[in-house]
């Protein structure tokens, strides 16, 4: 199995003092399942995850850093199990 993971970051909303109010995060999970005894794709899937996040404060903040440190956990993982879900409608012994 090989992942690929493109990251978009978006300010949703700026204040007067140009910081982001809000940052949407997207996230797509480029899947690709390969046969390692014949070498051939069996299967191709991306699948888009995104969450946002409302910043503290412009500088370090703990709070949002452990805030947005979860919220891309819980995206990886729910990502994750939407690709796992799919693969039982395939045949994971057949080549594309």
């Amino acid at each position: 199995l090989l992942i690929n993971i493109k990251e978009k970051k978006t300010k949703k909303s700026i204040e007067t003092n140009q910081a982001a109010s809000n940052l949407r995060y997207e996230l797509r999970f480029f899947y690709t399942l390969i046969l390692n005894n014949s070498n051939c794709k069996v299967y191709e899937k991306e699948i888009l995850s995104y969450f946002s996040i409302i910043p503290k404060s412009s500088g370090y903040n703990y709070g949002t850093d452990a805030s947005l440190e979860k919220k891309y956990e819980l995206a990886i993982i729910e990502n994750l199990n939407r690709f796992i879900s799919m693969l039982s409608d395939i045949n994971v012994n057949t080549c594309k």
